[in-house]
């Protein structure tokens, strides 16, 4: 059999759990594209799971005909798609002068053929069984387990970069990202939303706990109501000399205009 030339890109079943397959058909157009752009190697421009495009190069990548007329996406449609794919950590973007580095994140992995092998394997091996009816119940409600897994994973490696990039703290990034998988997505929602007062409450980081740390003690759980307070705290002190410088400043003006009058007798 002739060989198919020109490649091939992986798309991974599970996308189908992820927020992109609710998108707007536009935005998973560009998604789409974009992949099929990215480099499978580095190379001098860029490395792999990246290209250099413009919007230009997308509106005419994506162009389509009704009868003789040709018919595009504008650029706003392009801006938007951006926008969505940056928000839901799938791409990076970096402004040149000959055009838009777009960075696909975990491309390796997920255009890898190794990282499907072995659950392919595994499955095809499971399949080959024959089995008792009594187990089709329990297939069944492994299988939904199974998709709540991925989707639980998909979320878990979106969070995990908008997360690491708040704590502002880089130390063990890979281990701490272990632990951070492992979590359940109501423990990721909880870290979310915890996490915002817990470094406003620690600005010197001397004093913050290390990420890794961070998990494994379950701060966001044993502390959530000491570090709350402290940050309200600080908030009602900033507050309050803000009150007091503006009293000082009137104050000092005061003094001023009776000086001035004093002088002026």
């Amino acid at each position: 059999m002739e060989p198919i030339r020109g490649g091939y890109y992986l798309k991974a079943r599970c996308i189908q759990n992820a927020d992109i397959a609710k998108a707007p058909p536009h935005v998973r157009e560009i998604w789409d594209w974009i992949l099929k752009e990215c480099n499978h190697k580095d190379t001098p421009v860029c490395k792999r799971g990246q290209c250099v495009r413009s919007y230009s190069d997308i509106i005419e990548g994506l162009a389509w005909y009704v009868g003789y007329r040709k018919m595009v996406y504008k650029k706003h449609h392009c801006e938007k798609a951006m926008k969505y794919l940056k928000k839901a950590t799938m791409v990076t973007t970096t402004k040149t002068t000959r055009g838009i580095i777009i960075t696909v994140l975990n491309y390796k992995r997920y255009q890898d053929p190794a990282s499907y092998e072995s659950y392919t394997k595994a499955t095809t091996k499971a399949t080959m069984k024959l089995q008792p009816v009594a187990t089709i119940n329990k297939n069944d409600k492994n299988e939904n387990n199974e998709k709540n897994e991925i989707k639980k994973n998909i979320y878990a490696e979106t969070k995990f970069d908008e997360w690491w990039k708040m704590y502002d703290y880089k130390d063990a990034k890979q281990a701490t990202k272990k632990k951070f998988l492992k979590l359940k997505k109501k423990e990721l929602v909880d870290i979310m939303e915890f996490t915002p007062e817990y470094v406003a409450c620690t600005p010197d980081k001397n004093y913050r706990k290390s990420p890794n740390n961070f998990l494994v003690e379950r701060i966001w759980e044993n502390d959530m109501d000491i570090y709350r307070g402290r940050f309200n705290k600080n908030k009602n002190i900033g507050k309050g000399m803000d009150e007091y410088t503006d009293q000082l400043t009137r104050a000092l003006e005061l003094e001023d205009e009776r000086d001035a009058a004093n002088g002026s007798c």
